[in-house]
């Protein structure tokens, strides 16, 4: 993916007691027979967002082995609500669409797309957010590239 067709996405981890970029530690090096990818449509109303919301996290932290989590209309409450988990903190890293980078290319009221990706896979991973040219609704995808594995998963509401 060039840079005139995307923005790149930083991942996000929890070190030393804040969010910041994922450092480019080199990528693991075990072969990875498997990934297990799920994908969760969070967005159903302001009604209960914050239990939903935690509710959520709690069912995705159960499923046994998931590496990558696909969260379609993500919101600035629920980064909020992830990043205040503890173990989102501990075992996770988290894009992050209403950063610096993001915002002079999305619109100020966009609930998009966001990836929780395990902490192993940093060095790993890269993300982009690129517009449909040709959408009268304003969509975006997210791209997730998964390095030395030949992988992309594209995300899209």
């Amino acid at each position: 993916m060039d840079n005139l067709t995307a923005v790149p996405i930083p991942f996000y981890e929890y070190t030393s007691g804040s969010w910041s970029p994922a450092s480019s530690k080199s990528a693991m090096q075990e072969n990875v027979e498997f990934l297990r990818l799920v994908n969760y449509n969070i967005w159903f109303d302001e009604l209960e967002q914050p239990a939903r919301f935690n509710a959520v996290l709690a069912e995705i932290f159960a499923l046994p082995d998931v590496d990558i989590v696909a969260i379609q209309e993500s919101t600035p409450e629920f980064i909020a609500i992830a990043r205040a988990n503890p173990t989102m903190q501990r075992d996770w890293l988290l894009t992050d669409f209403h950063d610096a980078a993001h915002l002079s290319h999305l619109y100020s009221n966009f609930y998009g797309n966001s990836y929780l990706v395990r902490k192993r896979w940093a060095g790993r991973i890269q993300g982009w957010v690129r517009e449909f040219p040709k959408s009268s609704l304003e969509r975006y995808i997210v791209i997730l590239d998964i390095l030395q594995q030949n992988s992309t998963i594209v995300q899209s509401h």
